[in-house]
């Protein structure tokens, strides 16, 4: 009976927050050479038709010049309360220099980057490093992680199909994330227009609404770093919530029908999600269907808060989507 139970909780261990690995969902435009270090070399040989001959917005390389002083990121992280025993990964790992700033302030850093050039240097440096996109990172990592960190990658937060779950496994991390950022790549990003990454604070408001996280955010000089942690009971909450989507995007049924959505009329196959499918996922889950439902209700409650407020008429409150699967909830 012991060992029964014992496996039980090894099996829900093991399940929490897994990454969603959707072949049919595109993260990025691959195409883009924006971060190759080829193209981060030829920027750091100040070459005089850089901006030319690639047209990618300077703030990409901000992480190239910027001076980190370790001093005032292990002060604001102890405004933060985030202990320096504290293990930290580093996702959008880039060239490293944040990731050396967090280790210089005396914290245990896990490297990662999508790009395996910058994660074979990081090897090269000491440092416990992977190649992964914030999506793919395994559970095992953000089981063992305390805080994650960034220096302006926003990529994972630019929409909910993706942004939604990525962002639901950070915040279960005891001290959830970090999100640094320089004052003059705040300042680009306002001049471009409106745009919720603008201002960080207000992107993570939804998980404020529904989960009570907290957001603050401290600045010196060019730098400015946000903290965005959820309350110990609530990080619990979420990593239901994690399991109960990724049961919800593996179990779905598949032979769903397709339907025309949004202004743009993309087409996308719409999941039903009925009371056979809620209670298939919480016997999946080991727990109740009335918690499996709440789950999802506040998985959709996330996504519709996400939505611009001029686009909610498009898109109707029973509708979400995960990676490249549609929903409709019809209880």
């Amino acid at each position: 009976m012991m060992n029964d139970i014992a496996t039980k909780i090894n099996i829900t261990e093991h399940k929490m927050c897994e990454p969603i690995i959707d072949e049919k969902y595109k993260f990025r435009d691959d195409s883009n050479t924006a971060f190759e270090p080829a193209t981060v070399k030829e920027f750091l040989a100040g070459s005089k038709s850089f901006k030319e001959k690639f047209k990618h917005p300077l703030r990409h390389y901000s992480q190239l010049n910027f001076n980190f002083d370790s001093e005032y990121i292990n002060q604001i992280l102890e405004e933060f309360e985030i202990k320096r025993s504290a293990k930290v990964t580093v996702f959008g790992g880039y060239t490293g220099q944040f990731a050396k700033s967090l280790r210089d302030a005396g914290f245990s850093v896990t490297f990662t980057d999508p790009i395996l050039d910058y994660v074979a240097c990081a090897k090269k440096e000491g440092y416990e490093a992977h190649k992964y996109r914030i999506e793919d990172i395994p559970s095992e990592l953000v089981k063992k992680t305390d805080l994650f960190a960034t220096f302006e990658c926003y990529i994972p937060f630019i929409n909910e199909e993706t942004g939604t779950y990525t962002t639901m496994r950070l915040l279960s991390a005891k001290y959830g994330l970090i999100f640094a950022e320089s004052k003059d790549t705040i300042n680009n990003l306002q001049e471009e227009g409106p745009s919720r990454l603008a201002h960080m604070k207000f992107a993570f408001k939804p998980f404020a609404d529904v989960y009570g996280i907290t957001r603050c955010f401290k600045e010196k000089d060019k730098l400015r770093i946000y903290h965005f942690c959820a309350p110990a009971d609530e990080r619990e909450t979420i990593k239901t919530d994690c399991r109960v989507i990724k049961s919800l995007f593996d179990l779905a049924n598949e032979d769903a029908t397709e339907i025309n959505h949004g202004p743009l009329k993309t087409v996308a196959k719409d999941h039903k999600i009925n009371q056979e499918l809620v209670d298939k996922i919480a016997r999946h889950n080991n727990i109740l269907p009335q918690g499996a439902l709440e789950s999802i209700n506040r998985y959709s409650e996330l996504f519709y808060l996400q939505i611009p407020k001029s686009l909610w008429a498009y898109f109707p409150k029973n509708n979400f989507s995960i990676y490249s699967k549609r929903y409709t909830l019809n209880i």
